[in-house]
C-alpha cells in the first residue's frame, strides 16, 4: 500500500495526442493572453470619412490627405498580377522519343519488306496496323518498281513528318478552343529526334487531319508530274505507319503557371504622412479606395519586442505550472487531459469574452474600475463542479487572475479584487443534492461579491454613481455565472459522462430499473449494497474522499449478482446452496467471480460514469476466493490458485479502495455472533490488515490514517444496523 498521495498518478502516461492536443490548446491560450492586450491598449486609427460613397472612376468631390505613415500588402493589385504573369505562360508540348523512334522503326520495316517481298498483310497484322482505304491493295496492284518508289517515299516522308513533329488532333484543338496561337515545344536529343525548343505557330502544326495536305505538298515539291494514284497511296502510308509524337504537358505547364505567379512579389503600397489620398476633381482609382478601407480597418501597434518577449516567458512558466498542478490534482487518469482540455477551453472564451466586453466599455467615460464587469466566475465554478474538487476551482481562479494582471484594465487591486471575488464564489458553492441550490449560492454570493465590491471601491475612491454601476456589474456577473454553469453542466455531463455531484445524486435513486431489478431479484444483495453504500459514504467523507462517488459505486457493486442471485449466500434460503451440487470447487469459484465481469458489462450497457464502472470492476481486486479455494486443497493438495482468484485490477482511487474494504467489512461481520464494537474493530482490522498484506490497496492512495478512519466509520455504521431493540411486553389479548 503507498503511504503518499502522490499515488493518485499511478498508471497515467502521456500520449502523443494527449501531448498535442495540451501543447495546441495552450498555445491558443498564450497568443490569446499575449495579442489581445495589445489589441486594446491601442486605439484604432480615426477613420476618415467621406462625403459620400465613391466608385472606382468617379470624380472626387474632396481632398483627404493623410495623417499617418501606413503601409499595407494590396492583395487585389498583386492577385491581378499573379493572374497576369499565368497567362504569358505558353502551353508546353514535348517530344515523345518513344512515339518518334516506334515511327522511325515501323518506316524502316515496311520499306525493308517491300523491298524483300515479304507479306505485307503479315507485317500488318504482326505490328498492330490497319489498312485504311484498301492501301494494300492499291500497293500490291503497283508494278515492282512503283511499290519500291513509293516505300522509300513513305519512308522519306514519314521520317521528316516525324523530325518536324506530328501533334495529337485533341491536343491542337484543346489550344485553339483555349485561344493559343503558338506553343512552346521541348527540346528533344536522340538516334529518332534531334530538335531545339522553340515556340511554333498552331497554324504552321501538322495533325492528322492537316497531314493530308502536308504530304502532298511535300510531294508536290519534289515530284510535280507525280500521278495522283501513287500520291494517294504514300499519303495513306505515312499515315498508317506514324503517329503523333508531340503531346500537351500539362504537368510542367501548371508548374511552370504556379512558378510564374510565386516569382510575382506582393504589391505593397506605402502611405506616408502628408500624401494625397484623395483629390478634389480627379478620378478616383480602385487602388485609393482600397489605401482607405485597409486604414479605417487597421491597427497601428508600437510594440516594444523586449517587452512582449518576457511577459510571453512568464506567461508560459505560469501556463505550465498550472497545468501541471491540474493535472496532478486530478485522481483519475483518463479525466486528466479531458478536464484540463475543458479548463483550458474555457480560460480561452474567458479572454475572448473579456476582450470584446472592455473594447466596449473602455470607451465610456462613465467606468472607472473594469474589474466588476470582468464576467471571472463562469471557469472556477465550472471547474469545480465538473472534478468536484473546489480546490480546482480556486486554481483556475487564481490563474485568471494572473492572466488579467496583465491587460489594460488592470490596476494595483485587480489580482487582489479577482481573486477575493471568485475565492467567495467557489466558497459558497456546494455539491449539492439539486441543482435549484445554486439559486441559494448565487444569492449569497451575489451579496459577498458585492460587497467586496464594495470595499475595494474604498480603496480607488469611488463616488456615489460609481459604487451603483460597479455593484450592479459584479452581482450581474455572479448571477450570469451561475445561469452559465447551470447550462453548461448538463450538457458537460451528457457529452462526457462525467459524474459531478448532481450525476451521481440521480443515481443514488434506488427506484432506478437497474437497482430496481436488482431489489426484486436479490433482495439480499440489494439489501448488502444499500448497506455498503452508507459505509462507504460515512468512510469516504472522514478522510475528505468523493462520498457521493463511493456511495454510488457501492450501490452498483454488485449488480452482476442479479443474473444469478441463488449462487450468493445472502440470497440463499435456508439449506438450499447450488453450490453443494456441483461438480468441483473451481466451478463454484467461476460463478462466484462472474458476477464482477457481469456487473461491468451492465455498468457499460446502462452508461454508468468510468468512476463507478471502475469501482465495479476493482471491488474485488484481484483477491483470492478463500471458502472454495480452502475446499479444493482439501480435495487436492495440487491445485492451481489463479483458479480461485478475482480478475479484476486492484482499487486504483481511494473510493474504490473504501468500497473494497466496506464490502468485505458488511458481509464478514453478518457472521459475528453477539456483535459489539470490540468485536468489529477486530474483525475489520483483521480485513483491512488481510488487504494490505495482499496488495490490495497499493493503488488506491489510501494512507494508515486514513484506514484507522475509514474503520472507526465503518464501526458506527455497523453499531447503527446491529444495534438491539428491547423485547416489547405481549398484551394479554395476544396471549
Amino acid at each position: 500500500m503507498k503511504s503518499a498521495r502522490n499515488s493518485r498518478n499511478t498508471g497515467f502516461r502521456f500520449t502523443r495526442a494527449n501531448i498535442i492536443l495540451l501543447v495546441v490548446l495552450s498555445l491558443i491560450l498564450l497568443l490569446l493572453e499575449v495579442i489581445l492586450p495589445i489589441v486594446l491598449s491601442k486605439s484604432t486609427l480615426s477613420r476618415i470619412e467621406t462625403i459620400r460613397p465613391y466608385r472606382a472612376g468617379e470624380l472626387s468631390d474632396e481632398t483627404i490627405i493623410s495623417d499617418v505613415e501606413f503601409s499595407y500588402l494590396d492583395e487585389v493589385e498583386t492577385s491581378r498580377r499573379i493572374r497576369q504573369a499565368e497567362k504569358e505562360v505558353h502551353p508546353r508540348f514535348s517530344y515523345s522519343i518513344r512515339e518518334s523512334i516506334r515511327s522511325r522503326k515501323l518506316l524502316e520495316l515496311f520499306r525493308i519488306a517491300v523491298h524483300e517481298n515479304l507479306d505485307l498483310r503479315e507485317f500488318f497484322r504482326l505490328n498492330g496496323l490497319e489498312d485504311i482505304n484498301s492501301f494494300l491493295l492499291r500497293l500490291m496492284e503497283m508494278d515492282e518498281t512503283s511499290r519500291k518508289i513509293a516505300a522509300l517515299l513513305i519512308e522519306e516522308g514519314g521520317t521528316e513528318l516525324v523530325i518536324n513533329g506530328y501533334i495529337a488532333d485533341e491536343d491542337l484543338q484543346q489550344m485553339v478552343r483555349s485561344g493559343w496561337t503558338t506553343i512552346n515545344v521541348s527540346a528533344a536529343k536522340s538516334e529518332a529526334i534531334d530538335m531545339e525548343e522553340s515556340v511554333i505557330a498552331l497554324t504552321s502544326m501538322i495533325s492528322p487531319l492537316t497531314i493530308h495536305g502536308y504530304v502532298l505538298s511535300w510531294l508536290s515539291g519534289l515530284y510535280p508530274e507525280m500521278d495522283s494514284l501513287m500520291t494517294q497511296v504514300i499519303i495513306d502510308g505515312i499515315r498508317i505507319l506514324t503517329s503523333p509524337n508531340i503531346f500537351y504537358d500539362k504537368v510542367l505547364t501548371e508548374s511552370l503557371i504556379q512558378e510564374a505567379g510565386e516569382r510575382v512579389e506582393p504589391v505593397l503600397i506605402k502611405v506616408s504622412k502628408g500624401d494625397i489620398l484623395l483629390e478634389i476633381d480627379t478620378l478616383v482609382t480602385e487602388q485609393q479606395l482600397r489605401t482607405i478601407d485597409e486604414i479605417n480597418k487597421s491597427f497601428i501597434f508600437f510594440i516594444n519586442p523586449v517587452e512582449i518577449i518576457g511577459s510571453s516567458l512568464f506567461l508560459l512558466a505560469i501556463l505550465l505550472i498550472f497545468i501541471a498542478t491540474f493535472i496532478y490534482s486530478i485522481p483519475y487518469a483518463y479525466r486528466k487531459i479531458m478536464y484540463t482540455s475543458i479548463s483550458l477551453i474555457g480560460c480561452s472564451l474567458y479572454l475572448v469574452t473579456v476582450f470584446f466586453i472592455l473594447l466596449r466599455i473602455m470607451e465610456s467615460d462613465m467606468i472607472r474600475f473594469y474589474d466588476p464587469f470582468l464576467p471571472l466566475f463562469f471557469p472556477p465554478l465550472l471547474a469545480a463542479s465538473i472534478t468536484s474538487r473546489k480546490r480546482l476551482g480556486f486554481l483556475v481562479g487564481g490563474f485568471i487572475a494572473v492572466l488579467m494582471t496583465f491587460w489594460p484594465s488592470s490596476n494595483g487591486v485587480t489580482f487582489f479584487y479577482l481573486t477575493s471575488a471568485s475565492g467567495l464564489c467557489l466558497i459558497f458553492l456546494t455539491f449539492g443534492r439539486s441543482r435549484i441550490a445554486h439559486i441559494y449560492q448565487a444569492l449569497f454570493s451575489s451579496l459577498a461579491v458585492g460587497g467586496v465590491t464594495i470595499l475595494f471601491g474604498l480603496i480607488n475612491s469611488y463616488g456615489l454613481s460609481d459604487y451603483v454601476i460597479s455593484v450592479s456589474a459584479s452581482i450581474c456577473n455572479v448571477v450570469l455565472g451561475f445561469f452559465a454553469l447551470n447550462l453548461v453542466l448538463p450538457i458537460l455531463e451528457s457529452v462526457f459522462n462525467i459524474p459531478t455531484s448532481y450525476r451521481l445524486t440521480e443515481l443514488t435513486n434506488t427506484d432506478s430499473p437497474t437497482l430496481n431489478r436488482v431489489s426484486q431479484v436479490a433482495q439480499g444483495t440489494f439489501n448488502h449494497s444499500k448497506n455498503v453504500a452508507d459505509m462507504a459514504y460515512a468512510a469516504a467523507k472522514s478522510i475528505g474522499a468523493n462520498a457521493d462517488l463511493a456511495r454510488v459505486g457501492a450501490l452498483y457493486h454488485d449488480i452482476g449478482k442479479a443474473e444469478h442471485p441463488e449462487y450468493y449466500i445472502e440470497n440463499q434460503a435456508m439449506g438450499k446452496n447450488p453450490h453443494d451440487r456441483m461438480e468441483s470447487p473451481q466451478l463454484s469459484a467461476s460463478v462466484i467471480r462472474s458476477h464482477v465481469k457481469l456487473g461491468v458489462e451492465k455498468a457499460k450497457e446502462i452508461k454508468l460514469p468510468q468512476e463507478i464502472i471502475d469501482i465495479v470492476s476493482e471491488h474485488h481486486g484481484n483477491d483470492l476466493i478463500k471458502y472454495f479455494y480452502n475446499e479444493a486443497l482439501k480435495k487436492n493438495s495440487n491445485v492451481n490458485e489463479g483458479e480461485f482468484r478475482y480478475t479484476g485490477n486492484i482499487p486504483s482511487t481511494p473510493e474504490s479502495g473504501i468500497v473494497m474494504l466496506a464490502d468485505c467489512s458488511e458481509a464478514a461481520t453478518r457472521t459475528l455472533k453477539t456483535p459489539n464494537v470490540n468485536k468489529y474493530d477486530r474483525c475489520i482490522s483483521s480485513i483491512i490488515t488481510d488487504k494490505i498484506n495482499y496488495n490490495q490497496l497499493n493503488n488506491s492512495s489510501l494512507t494508515i490514517t486514513d484506514l484507522y478512519k475509514v474503520k472507526e466509520a465503518f464501526i458506527s455504521c455497523l453499531v447503527g444496523r446491529d444495534h438491539h431493540r428491547i423485547e416489547y411486553q405481549k398484551s394479554e389479548s395476544s396471549k
